[in-house]
């Protein structure tokens, strides 16, 4: 598993420097993640446990996850699939998704991968719930990128579901969704400005984890959330140091991925 991992990141890499648009070797990345994150040991993984746990005792329980891989479960689990079998198909799926979606936005499919598998993926392997709900938002946002009405309201319809897969979704929705409603042109002629107030609001969540803004974010979920403790378990999915490695993922993708995405908005 390891000699796997590690040679799929160094040709992620080493192709970036020589291929411009590396589509199909960075899908065949994301099947080699999707095979590591789905057939993951369960005596290694973090939380493991915990959802094969709930997932055998799906139709004797309330489930403690969100609706969306609640229901997903129980179409398996009624289909005799054990949770094995179900996290590997739900891994593939979320990596599918992920690859549609990245591929909106760049042909440079596989540097993300690559970036993506040192960073954030360690983290989705564990909570299989973060890993679609990140999948279903880059999906949601590439969408909303698009400039005809249909694919927009498609793009927020992903947004939501991917809302109901992890709370945190709900924090992408409140973000993507209004920045999708400034006219393109707008976002052109402020670019620079826009990328460095990312940055920032980034370093801020880094430094700020139980500020005002989290607080609020928990408060809304609270509301709205399918998940009874979705409060909780925001301010502790921000508090831990999990979420900066997604932080910082982002960073890396503002920089690399800028210049390209100010083409294909000026195309």
């Amino acid at each position: 598993m390891p000699v796997l991992f590690v040679i799929t990141m160094l040709f992620c890499f080493i192709s970036s420097l020589f291929i411009r648009n590396t589509r199909l070797i960075g899908f065949l990345a994301m099947m080699v993640l999707a095979y590591l994150a789905g057939d993951a040991d369960p005596l290694t993984t973090i939380d493991y446990s915990v959802y094969l746990m709930h997932y055998n005792l799906l139709g004797f329980e309330t489930s403690p996850f969100e609706k969306g891989y609640t229901v997903l479960s129980q179409f398996f689990f009624y289909h005799g699939l054990n949770y094995a079998q179900f996290r590997l198909f739900f891994a593939f799926l979320a990596f599918v998704i992920m690859f549609i979606g990245v591929s909106l936005f760049t042909k440079k499919v596989a540097l993300f991968a690559g970036l993506y598998g040192l960073t954030v993926f360690f983290n989705d392997a564990t909570q299989i719930r973060n890993l679609m709900m990140i999948a279903i938002t880059i999906l949601g946002a590439g969408l909303l990128a698009k400039k005809n009405r249909i694919p927009k309201i498609f793009g927020v319809f992903a947004l939501l579901i991917a809302s109901q897969f992890h709370d945190l979704g709900f924090v992408f929705l409140l973000v993507i969704v209004p920045l999708s409603l400034i006219k393109l042109d707008t976002l052109i002629r402020y670019y620079k400005y826009f990328v460095f107030f990312l940055y920032g609001v980034a370093a801020f969540f880094m430094v700020n984890s139980d500020g005002i803004v989290i607080n609020f974010f928990a408060s809304f979920l609270s509301k709205f959330s399918s998940r009874d403790n979705s409060a909780d378990n925001v301010l502790t999915s921000f508090g831990r140091g999990s979420s900066h490695s997604t932080i910082i993922f982002v960073w890396i993708l503002l920089l690399l991925f800028s210049p390209d995405l100010k083409l294909k908005c000026n195309t």
